[in-house]
């Protein structure tokens, strides 16, 4: 009697590990699905935010040519800026306010009266020109 109680108690005890194990082994792949899920979810979403909105934009041009307007919110930010190119075609770009490293509206001004040459590149949205950079 003593061996067949430690019988059953082993198989009880057996048959509870392989219960646990078997749950753990459905919880882990559950919790990778889980997680694989929410990985692939968070990179579309990111993907989808981070992507140009077609509506609103297009694709950025590039013109070389001489200032002939520079328009100033502040010290730092630029309005607007006016454009002759090479071409003989005049583009009115909207600053929107932003910043451009290294060209302060001071400094594109300089530029407009010593008559340098700049090349800028920008993109349209919304039926506007707006520039993305300046360079020498």
């Amino acid at each position: 009697m003593a061996r067949t109680s430690r019988t059953t108690l082993r198989n009880v005890k057996e048959n509870s590990q392989r219960k646990y194990r078997s749950k753990f082994k459905t919880n882990a792949k559950l919790k990778l699905a889980i997680l694989f899920a929410m990985s692939l979810i968070a990179g579309v979403s990111a993907t989808v935010a981070c992507g140009p909105d077609d509506s609103t934009t297009s694709e950025q041009k590039t013109v070389r040519g001489q200032l002939t307007d520079v328009q100033a919110e502040s010290f730092l930010d630029l309005n607007s800026i006016t454009v002759a190119a090479d071409d003989g075609r005049s583009y009115t770009l909207q600053g929107r306010g932003r910043q451009h490293t290294g060209f302060l509206p001071s400094h594109l001004r300089e530029h407009m009266v010593a008559g340098e040459p700049v090349t800028v590149t920008f993109h349209e949205e919304d039926g506007a020109l707006v520039l993305d950079s300046i360079e020498d």
